[in-house]
């Protein structure tokens, strides 16, 4: 397979339509909440447009947003002045795996599937800067979603009433808006079209999917410590979903 080479211009196609896909993907906020207190300076990588950012500024003391998109960002940052909240934030359009703020965090995170966008270095280089940037006692939380061809069946049916079509071809369509994964869901292409029927963009995105062998093996080149992996968000109600949710700390 071809090295990943994700286009600015397809995350500014996304930006657009981010917050229409995840509007009700809400099950990790509780749990995101629930990390954060009014003392701690919190660091949010591949913030996107601040689905879980937005709920976390008015916890803690201070907050930066990192994201490679400067579309996803700017969306970020009118609905933190929509807040008109005086909390110090900050908002970096940049790499997360080549971060250098020369300051320390509490708490870092990491949500949903934003560590699946890199690839092995990448991934290795991430987990390194954190060694930096982590404060004593900090801790840094990362979740993702474990795909399988029946995880993901069951995610788009339920979170996008995607029918699915296909089953040779691993294919959903809904509407104006068509998805398609390979069988061992190393990549997924996505073809948009507008309802005039026109096609608008198309591209490849890679998504490196990650075992627990290799995590651990990436954990064990640094200094960092394994604290809790856990499978799914805990909330008032039992455990919902279904990401693998790993805490580390110095």
């Amino acid at each position: 397979m071809k090295s990943k080479n994700i286009s600015q211009n397809h995350f500014g196609i996304q930006a657009q339509c981010y917050d229409l896909y995840t509007f009700d993907y809400d099950e990790d906020l509780d749990f995101f909440r629930s990390l954060v207190s009014v003392e701690q300076h919190v660091l949010e990588l591949g913030a996107g447009t601040g689905r879980v950012g937005i709920q976390l500024i008015p916890l803690c003391q201070t907050y930066t947003a990192i994201d490679a998109s400067p579309d996803m960002i700017r969306i970020f940052k009118q609905k933190f002045n929509d807040l008109m909240s005086a909390k110090p934030v900050q908002f970096l359009v940049q790499k997360m795996e080549n971060i250098d703020l020369n300051r320390k965090f509490d708490l870092i995170i990491c949500p949903f599937r934003s560590f699946l966008h890199l690839n092995k270095t990448e991934k290795i280089q991430l987990l390194t800067s954190i060694e930096r940037h982590i404060s004593y006692r900090g801790k840094f939380v990362l979740a993702y979603y474990p795909f399988t061809i029946e995880h993901s069946k069951k995610w788009h049916e339920k979170y996008f009433d995607w029918e699915f079509t296909d089953m040779e071809n691993n294919a959903w369509i809904k509407r104006d808006h068509m998805r398609f994964f390979d069988s061992e869901l190393k990549f997924e292409r996505t073809v948009e079209f507008y309802k005039n029927g026109s096609l608008q963009s198309t591209h490849d995105e890679s998504l490196y999917w990650i075992s627990d062998e290799d995590f651990l093996k990436m954990v064990n080149a640094t200094s960092l410590k394994i604290i809790e992996k856990r499978i799914g968000f805990p909330t008032k109600n039992g455990t919902v979903g279904h990401d693998v949710v790993w805490t580390l700390a110095k």
